[in-house]
């Protein structure tokens, strides 16, 4: 679909608006909440944004900022100004990002914190001007117990603005500290740390294997699809694989497993394949190698599965 087709994302149209309109638009202050015509204006500013505007939109984002409860009630406008503005920010804007980075708001009283998206926004901004300063705050930001519990945000952005700088070590102390980060972020620690010692690896997989949460689950089996030493891994994979009652878990690693076609882990698949009673353990072994239909020795497997599933 083309940028300028007037559709938005999710399927919803959205208008069309010329420079003076959006302008108009972006001073205009609008005092009632947030409506679709803001949000139209910012997201085609976001498509051509321009050097002079940079000025509009830090006044724009401090007009909201001002009075956050009443104009702005979960940063959502403050959210969207911030991603308008990372293509042209420029390190004057330093200051107003870190600001964002550290606002923190609880509307109305006894919710929980409503700016995680602000936090995420400021920091994948503060990454074009200031790498440095930005890895400080992703830092900060993994474990941070307000981020959202339905996102993992900005935590979630944190890690992989860290995996991206290459910044290994503080995704590590995220796995091996206390316990509190949001799922999100820890398999998203866990996917990215493929540079790991050898020797680090066997101690991460014991933390976490034990876990019944899914999402923490893909983020391991990531990493021991990838890493180096992962084929040493192989007796937790397996036994995994025979036991789990964790289904989407199991689904996802017979399907990454396939899909990759692993040299060590793809015929263990297929053995367990031609043993597999278990109806959805089956439909999902049978979903995976056929990606593979064709191969003789596949095939052998898909051909026990299709017994169990017939039954």
């Amino acid at each position: 679909m083309s940028r300028r087709s007037g559709q938005a994302r999710g399927g919803r149209s959205r208008a069309r608006y010329d420079k003076e309109r959006l302008l108009a638009v972006l001073e205009a202050f609008a005092e009632e909440p947030f409506g679709a015509r803001e949000r139209d204006a910012l997201l085609s500013f976001a498509e051509d944004p321009a050097q002079d505007d940079r000025a509009l939109l830090a006044t724009l984002y401090d007009h909201y900022d001002a009075d956050p409860y009443k104009r702005d009630t979960g940063a959502y406008v403050r959210a969207a100004v911030l991603r308008a503005l990372r293509p042209v920010v420029r390190p004057a804007d330093t200051p107003l990002l870190e600001r964002a980075l550290l606002t923190y708001e609880f509307p109305p009283p006894g919710r929980v914190e409503g700016a995680a998206h602000l936090r995420a926004a400021a920091l994948l901004a503060l990454i074009e001007v200031d790498p440095g300063l930005a890895a400080f705050h992703a830092a900060r930001l993994l474990g941070d117990v307000y981020n959202s519990p339905m996102s993992g945000e900005p935590g979630l952005t944190a890690a992989r603005v860290l995996a991206a700088q290459e910044q290994w070590l503080p995704l590590y102390a995220c796995l091996t500290g206390p316990e509190g980060a949001r799922s999100e972020v820890l398999s998203e620690c866990l996917r990215s740390l493929t540079s790991l010692p050898p020797a680090l690896l066997p101690p991460l997989v014991e933390r976490y294997q034990e876990s019944e949460d899914e999402l923490v689950l893909v983020g391991l089996f990531d990493l021991i699809l990838a890493h180096e030493s992962g084929p040493g891994q192989a007796e937790f994979v397996v036994g995994f694989l025979r036991e789990t009652h964790l289904h989407d878990a199991y689904r996802y690693l017979a399907t990454v497993i396939v899909a990759r076609r692993h040299p060590h882990f793809l015929p263990e698949v297929m053995a367990l394949a031609k043993t597999e009673r278990d109806r959805r353990k089956a439909k999902a072994l049978y979903e995976a190698l056929s990606l593979l239909a064709g191969d003789r020795e596949v095939d052998e497997s898909i051909r026990a599965l299709e017994r169990v599933l017939e039954r």
